[in-house]
C-alpha cells in the first residue's frame, strides 16, 4: 500500500514540473508577442536569450500529457512569439531591451518586470503588475488592478485603464509630467498636478504624457527612485 501511494505522489509531483524552451535572439530590441490563457510573468534579463516555462495547474497537463504541446516559442529574426493554452502559467524571460504585446484571455493575471521597451497588455480577466519598466506602456486589466511602476528618464506617451479595478501608478521624483485622470466610482491622489478627462495621449508631442481612466476604483500616483533605470 505504501509503494502504491508513493508511486501516486510522484505522478502528481510529476505534472506539476516546469518544462522549459529556450532561443537565441541577435537582436538587441526584438519585438516579442506573447499570449496565453493563463497567469504570465515576464522578467527582462541582460542576456540575449529568451526563454518560456510552462508550469502545468491542477486544471491543466497531467503526467500523461504531452507538457510541450501545451505552448510554444517561435522566433524570426528580431520577432518571437510565445503562446500557451490553459494547461498552466508561463515564465518568460526576454531581453530587457524587448518590446513587448501581450495577451491574457481567462482569468490570468500578468506581470512584467525590468523590461526597457515599449509595453502593450491586455489582461481581459485579471489584473496587470509592471514593476521597473522603462518604455511606453498601454496597458488594460479588464477585471482587475493595474499597477505600474516607471523606470522613466524621460516621459513616454502612456495609457492604463480598466474595467474594474484600481489604477496605482509610481513616477521618478523630479520627473515633469502631466497626466489626465478619471475614474468613474472611486477618489484620485496624485503627487503631480493632473487634469480631468478622457482623451489618452496621441503622440509623443502631446503635453499630456500618462492616461489612467477606471470605471471602478481608486487612482494613485506617487512617487519611486526608478529615475533612469532604463536608457
Amino acid at each position: 500500500m505504501k509503494f502504491v501511494l508513493s508511486m501516486f505522489l510522484l505522478v502528481i509531483a510529476s505534472s506539476v514540473e516546469a518544462q522549459t524552451l529556450k532561443a537565441q535572439i541577435r537582436e538587441a530590441e526584438p519585438l516579442i508577442h506573447i499570449e496565453a490563457w493563463g497567469n504570465i510573468r515576464v522578467t527582462g534579463s541582460g542576456s540575449g536569450s529568451l526563454s518560456v516555462s510552462l508550469t502545468p495547474t491542477r486544471n491543466g497537463a497531467t503526467a500523461t500529457d504531452h507538457v510541450r504541446d501545451h505552448f510554444g516559442l517561435k522566433t524570426s529574426g528580431a520577432r518571437a512569439f510565445v503562446w500557451s493554452d490553459d494547461s498552466g502559467d508561463i515564465d518568460v524571460v526576454v531581453p530587457a531591451r524587448s518590446r513587448l504585446v501581450i495577451r491574457s484571455y481567462r482569468w490570468g493575471d500578468v506581470e512584467v518586470r525590468d523590461v526597457c521597451g515599449d509595453i502593450e497588455v491586455t489582461s481581459f480577466e485579471g489584473g496587470v503588475n509592471l514593476q521597473r519598466v522603462g518604455g511606453a506602456v498601454v496597458a488594460h486589466a479588464g477585471n482587475g488592478p493595474v499597477y505600474a511602476e516607471l523606470a522613466w528618464s524621460a516621459p513616454r506617451p502612456s495609457s492604463l485603464t480598466s474595467m474594474h479595478g484600481s489604477i496605482r501608478i509610481t513616477i521618478p521624483r523630479g520627473l515633469r509630467i502631466l497626466p489626465r485622470l478619471r475614474s468613474e466610482d472611486g477618489p484620485i491622489e496624485s503627487v503631480v498636478p493632473w487634469q480631468d478627462g478622457l482623451r489618452p495621449p496621441s503622440s509623443r508631442a502631446d503635453q499630456v504624457q500618462l492616461f489612467a481612466y477606471t470605471r471602478f476604483g481608486p487612482i494613485d500616483i506617487t512617487h519611486n527612485n526608478q529615475s533612469g533605470r532604463c536608457r
